[in-house]
């Protein structure tokens, strides 16, 4: 069953995330981008969330949870690492991106080192999914409060994802929007993915307090 405890902690962070994004209504110039844009104060805060996950799972956890379930720690390096836009930092472009396999402007040794981190990432989500699935169905059936937090994590993954770039989708529709809005939504895209390192250090703290590794 749901702890009272745990979903008041998740309903503090919601609303610690509303009064970070605030700012973007008061804040311009300078002092907008420093905490929004790309390598500002909220994305370097959500690389240093998904570290500190990491080393909070090996000092909880310790070697343990490290063989067992070695995968989480795996995506959470990797996510941090793409917070600090690692993805893209040292190649010709993005290796997420479907071009940077078929460009002939990608050298060919680029390719294969982003070929293994996606397979290394692929082989990270299809592990989560055939191991946890299940219990992640069956906690959510039985209000289980770290399934929550998981289910809040997927939602603000999903939200996040959906308004990045939202200018250039909506724009495939000829849907237009105004650049204060777009704005507005690419900072709210930046606090949901600090939700998402916040949300799992509830979770990470909520496991190992309930659980013996």
């Amino acid at each position: 069953m749901a702890d009272r405890q745990t979903i008041a902690r998740y309903a503090i962070t919601l609303i610690a995330l509303f009064f970070i994004f605030s700012p973007t209504f008061v804040l311009d110039g300078n002092n907008r981008d420093l905490f929004f844009d790309e390598g500002g104060v909220i994305e370097v805060a959500s690389a240093i969330g998904y570290f500190l996950c990491v080393l909070l799972i090996l000092y909880k956890g310790k070697i343990n949870y490290l063989r067992k379930y070695y995968y989480f720690i795996l995506l959470f390096i990797m996510s941090g690492f793409r917070e600090l836009d690692f993805h893209k930092r040292f190649t010709t472009m993005g290796i997420l991106k479907i071009k940077f396999f078929t460009s002939s402007d990608v050298p060919f040794t680029e390719k294969l080192v982003g070929f293994l981190i996606v397979l290394l990432l692929l082989h990270v989500l299809i592990s989560i999914y055939r191991n946890h699935i299940r219990q992640f169905i069956e906690g959510l059936k039985n209000h289980s409060t770290i399934s929550i937090g998981v289910f809040i994590v997927l939602l603000l993954l999903g939200v996040s994802k959906t308004l990045d770039g939202i200018s250039r989708k909506l724009g495939s529709f000829e849907i237009e929007i105004g650049s204060q809005i777009a704005m507005h939504l690419a900072a709210l895209e930046e606090v949901l993915e600090l939700g998402i390192p916040m949300f799992l250090l509830l979770i990470y703290y909520e496991y190992f307090d309930k659980h013996k590794v």
